[in-house]
């Protein structure tokens, strides 16, 4: 019969007859072929397969100083692997009893005695763990088990951040397209594993005001639970979300955040105390059929036809739209994602064949349901409240790397007094400011960066005009109140003691700088006169002919329209002195009116 056949028969006879051999088939099949290769390569002498451990004596084990340095050496030299540490230390380092033992009689370079092996391979695998670092080891620790009776639903959320395994498209502001997995935030039900609210953005990077927008949407529409359970990072640091611990101040000092509301944080380290992993975990399986799927490790996982088609896309050669989803797409499909998982029974121990919508309900708390804030509240969810001092610049504070500044007329009186302003992270472009007793609310606009090429090449700009109006609203009450104290208390001044020769010179020249305002002041009229009656301005002249002349010019205009039958207009009434209006019906001597 042929070989492979018969070595087969061979095997199962043995295994069923004499299973002290190997404790496994797969150990006897191993064994057989080991035994097999050796009788072929001694030319079918059958000595060969005699047990030669008979010819190396009495049992050695290897001391106890060689064995730790045999560990050393392949943790912090080889990475774990024991065959070159092995080989090293059998050429110089192993003491004279082991090299006398073991070197010269291996098969191979590589070989490592079965009984070394053994010895040293499950402590050589941990302390590689460990070697690696506080975090590789920890995940090959024990774990807690963990019972799930008695939790009801929403009384705990878990949120975490995901970089999904998928690539879509954005718009790069450029005429073309970027790919990116940007960033999605998922909030989950930590009792029922239902996911309660996501949010999706195309950056590589997120801020705090992106989770504070998300607990807002899920906490209105699901309640305000007992405990948060978030990672470390910006979940833990950013006092928009959480405010501070412990609180400086009183209660309407200090940047509240939802520690407010009552709810307890919890920030876990490892991933596998964060339930909402695990539906990450879950909601990427989903998406392996998706376009644009690089796997869960990219640099492993991802297909060759994926890196070619982000080849030219990169290029230029096709649009995106033909291997990848736009983000709005994508931001559709992964809706339908979540809500085909949250409509999947599972079969774990945590839903025991529910749906996590089912669950979501089964598991309710009726008796001490989540809190719902009215719609006349709801305010309180999504604005953030903080301490802040008015300034000439108005009020300032930065949220992560971004600076939030607020100024105009509007808040111009409050300068230098404290207040409580009210954030929404949902809409940063106005801020509601009350005092520290929350009350008489105004509200003020937000006053944006202005470019500094702008600022140089346009200064007429609107944006540019619109800040420094803003800038000026800000100044304007601290400028009347200026003006205010200045005229309310005059200061002192010292009488000027002059001859009488120079009280004399004194008025002359004021009486001469009267006289030639009162000329210039003529003169100007008289021109306007002219002009409306088309006479060249060069014929003007400050003397008493030309004042007649117009005088009686104008009392023709007014015969001429009353003998139209029209009233004299308003505008033929002029005043040539500053002394003496002349109208139509006054007589040919220029009688006073």
């Amino acid at each position: 019969m042929p070989g492979k056949q018969a070595s087969r028969r061979v095997r199962s006879f043995l295994f069923a007859k004499a299973p002290f051999l190997a404790p496994t088939r797969d150990a006897l099949l191993k064994a057989f072929d080991r035994k097999r290769e050796t009788l072929e390569h001694s030319a079918g002498d059958p000595k060969a397969l005699r047990d030669g451990r008979e010819q190396n004596g009495e049992r050695f084990d290897l001391p106890q100083d060689d064995r730790d340095l045999l560990i050393h050496r392949a943790v912090f030299y080889y990475r774990g692997d024991v065959a070159p540490a092995w080989r090293d230390l059998l050429r110089n380092g192993f003491s004279e009893p082991a090299r006398q033992r073991y070197f010269g009689k291996a098969a191979s370079k590589s070989h490592v005695p079965t009984s070394v092996m053994d010895s040293v391979s499950s402590e050589v695998e941990i302390l590689t763990l460990m070697h690696q670092g506080p975090r590789a080891f920890d995940a090959i620790k024990g774990h807690v088990d963990r019972s799930y009776a008695g939790i009801a639903s929403l009384k705990c959320m878990s949120a975490d951040d995901f970089t999904m395994p998928v690539y879509y498209c954005v718009p790069d502001g450029k005429g073309w397209f970027i790919l990116t997995r940007g960033q999605i935030l998922l909030f989950t039900d930590f009792r029922t594993l239902r996911v309660l609210g996501w949010s999706m953005q195309p950056d590589r990077n997120y801020s705090s005001l992106t989770i504070r927008s998300l607990c807002t949407h899920v906490f209105a529409e699901h309640g305000i639970p007992s405990v948060l359970q978030f990672e470390c990072g910006i979940w833990k640091s950013s006092t928009l979300i959480k405010g501070r611990d412990p609180a400086p101040f009183e209660f309407t000092e200090v940047i509240h955040g939802m520690r407010e509301f009552g709810i307890r944080f919890i920030h876990s380290i490892r991933p596998r105390s964060k339930t909402v992993e695990r539906v990450g975990g879950l909601l990427q399986d989903l998406m392996e059929a998706e376009p644009g799927y690089c796997g869960r490790n990219e640099r492993v996982d991802a297909p060759e036809s994926l890196r070619k088609q982000m080849a030219e896309v990169e290029a230029r050669k096709v649009d995106p739209s033909r291997y990848f989803y736009s983000y709005d797409d994508w931001h559709r499909r992964f809706g339908e994602i979540v809500d085909q998982y949250n409509a999947t029974p599972q079969q774990g121990k945590i839903l025991r064949g529910m749906s996590p919508d089912r669950a979501l309900s089964e598991y309710a708390d009726q008796a001490d349901p989540p809190m719902l804030l009215s719609a006349g509240l709801r305010y309180l969810l999504s604005h953030d409240k903080r301490p802040a001092k008015v300034t000439l610049n108005g009020i300032t504070f930065q949220v992560g790397k971004q600076k939030f500044n607020y100024r105009g007329n509007e808040i111009a009186h409050l300068v230098g007094k404290d207040v409580l302003a009210w954030f929404d992270p949902e809409n940063p472009e106005a801020l509601v400011i009350t005092d520290m007793q929350r009350r008489n609310p105004i509200t003020v606009e937000r006053a944006n960066e202005v470019s500094a090429l702008e600022c140089v090449t346009d200064p007429e700009s609107g944006r540019l005009a619109q800040a420094l109006r803003r800038i000026e609203g800000q100044a304007s009450y601290m400028k009347a109140r200026f003006t205010a104290v200045k005229s309310k208390f005059p200061m002192p001044q010292r009488r000027v003691l002059a001859d009488a020769h120079s009280v004399q010179l004194g008025q002359k020249i004021d009486k001469q700088e009267t006289a030639r305002q009162e000329k210039t002041v003529r003169v100007d009229r008289m021109r306007r006169q002219a002009q409306r009656m088309e006479i060249p301005a060069v014929m003007v002249d400050d003397d008493p002919e030309t004042r007649r002349g117009l005088e009686l010019m104008a009392e023709a205009e007014c015969e001429h329209q009353r003998g139209r039958g029209k009233e004299p207009a308003a505008a033929n009434v002029y005043q040539l002195d500053p002394d003496k209006v002349f109208t139509p019906d006054s007589d040919k001597e220029g009688t006073e009116s």
